[in-house]
């Protein structure tokens, strides 16, 4: 037969371990990379109906999340070419917000990338920069 004080030793190292196993509120910071569809460019509001606000009032509204932060880094009529480093165009506006994002500690950092609806536009400001047809001829 176990002892009394064995059980009640038990019991509070139970309840000490399920009191610190709690979730804890999360902080996230959402840097939305993309083109006129992730700035929202088609709709009558954009500020206040592009993808990445919708995205932020619905995590905003989870118990487990306490705070919600978000650079919405979409720009109308910009190729994947727009965003490489190299080019120097997109990139150094996107690392500013990042590098701002991950001086908070506390929270999670995440990117949301949606590039490439103009990268196929055989007439758009690039100039299709990624999708080359195989031929120009036309049948």
């Amino acid at each position: 037969m176990m002892k009394p004080s064995f059980n009640y030793a038990c019991l509070l190292l139970l309840f000490i371990l399920t009191s610190f196993s709690g979730k804890k509120e999360q902080k996230i910071n959402i840097v939305f990379i993309g083109d006129s569809i992730t700035e929202g460019g088609a709709l009558a509001d954009p500020k206040n109906e592009a993808t990445p606000i919708y995205v932020a009032k619905l995590l905003r509204h989870r118990k487990d999340i306490s705070a919600v932060n978000i650079s919405n880094s979409g720009f109308s009529g910009h190729t994947t070419v727009d965003f490489l480093p190299k080019n120097n165009i997109d990139f150094p506006k996107v690392l500013q917000v990042a590098d701002t994002f991950a001086q908070d500690k506390t929270a999670v950092l995440l990117f949301s990338i949606m590039l490439g609806t103009n990268d196929s536009a055989m007439f758009g400001p690039n100039g299709e920069p990624l999708c080359r047809p195989l031929s120009t001829k036309i049948i």
